[in-house]
């Protein structure tokens, strides 16, 4: 989650908060189509072993200079964000978990909230792919479902709040060469629960239902 800047000459700056799997690397292409640039360089940031582009709301705050600049963040159903990124689990559970039991039956029982509740002891960097979404936000955060689409609406919402013409222009799909669509866990009553229960927050915050 960089802050930008604005090339034609305005001055503007924004933070762009970027919550793992909402959709953020087709909103930063968009960004720099539009003229703006990061102000960071992404791969080269790393704090409490957090990538800069995926910083929460006590990490941004404290390491990045975003006061008086407009914050931006798209958010996604709980339950299917959680899904999208179950992949990391699965090939995690694969790579050093070997033998354990199966993860979906570990993730449908009271393991669910073991694991989520310890990720940091597995990876660090895996950590904010399952945090809570509100853990990113701050009271002054422009919020934009991705369910409501990354289209013109979209395009016109970031334009008001930064005060110049925003478009969305390009069409991304980023597979993830080392991980295997097969390996997303099975939204089951079980395991939907399970994220209810963990995620209640972002579902009553988020007005989620």
């Amino acid at each position: 989650m960089p802050t930008y800047r604005h090339t034609l000459g305005t001055g503007k700056r924004f933070h762009r908060i970027h919550i793992p799997r909402t959709g953020g690397r087709y909103f930063h292409e968009n960004i720099q189509i539009n003229k703006w640039i990061p102000e960071q360089v992404f791969e080269s940031v790393h704090i409490e072993g957090v990538e800069i582009q995926h910083f929460h709301r006590q990490l941004y705050e404290e390491h990045l200079n975003i006061n008086g600049i407009p914050s931006i963040a798209i958010v996604r159903h709980p339950i299917s964000r959680f899904i999208a990124s179950s992949m990391f689990l699965t090939a995690f559970h694969k790579l050093n978990l070997e033998g354990q039991s199966d993860l979906q039956e570990l993730m449908e029982s009271d393991g669910f909230f073991e694991i989520m509740n310890n990720m940091g002891c597995y990876d660090s960097e895996m950590v904010n792919w399952f945090r809570p979404q509100v853990d990113f936000l701050s009271e002054d955060t422009h919020v934009w479902k991705i369910e409501d689409g990354l289209g013109y609406e979209f395009g016109e919402w970031v334009g008001k709040i930064l005060k110049v013409p925003f478009s969305m222009y390009k069409t991304s799909y980023y597979p993830l060469q080392f991980l295997d669509e097969s390996d997303r866990l099975t939204a089951t009553p079980e395991l939907i629960k399970n994220i209810r229960k963990y995620y209640s927050e972002d579902f009553k915050k988020l007005s989620y239902d």
